[in-house]
Order: structure tokens, then sequence, then C-alpha cells
């Protein structure tokens, strides 16, 4: 996908499923070994690639794009780490 000559990055949308989860920044960085920053960096990079919220503080109320976002990163992750591991065991 890309969008005004950027591509989505991966490792924001790995940090979005674990927001979207947590709905938490420190839950997440600590899920993901990041720090706080990063997390946060990342979800910036995100609502600018989707010109959406997709979250609305301070109760992580996720928006209609984030709960679209959600569903299918957290399909297509699961898919990818299921290439990763089966690569792993050739």
């Amino acid at each position: 996908m890309r969008r005004a000559g950027r591509h989505l990055d991966l490792n924001a949308v790995r940090v979005f499923v674990s927001l979207y989860e947590c709905r938490s920044y420190g839950d997440a960085a600590n899920q993901l070994g990041l720090r706080v920053r990063t997390v946060r960096g990342a979800l910036t990079e995100l609502r600018l690639f989707f010109s959406d919220r997709l979250f609305t503080l301070p109760r992580w109320d996720a928006t209609a794009c984030a709960a679209q976002l959600y569903t299918a990163a957290k399909s297509a992750l699961s898919s990818l780490d299921a290439v990763v591991l089966d690569s792993d065991r050739v």
C-alpha cells in the first residue's frame, strides 16, 4: 500500500496491533521490547499515513479506521509469522 509517496511500515503496524490490544503506550512498549518514545512515534506515523487519529485518548477508544486496520493487520501478521516459522523449519 502506498500513499503520497510513502510506504506502510510493517514495524509500525506491529506496534499498532500491540497498542490496540494493550491500550497503553507503556504496556505495548514492554510487550515489544521497545521504548515508549518509539511506540508513540509509530502511532504518529500511522496517524499521518491513514489521516486518522486511530485512538481517542485518554480512554483509548478506537476509531472505525483503527478497528478495520486491526482486523486486517492481525490477520496479515499472523500469516506472515506462520510463513517465517515454516521457513525456520526448512
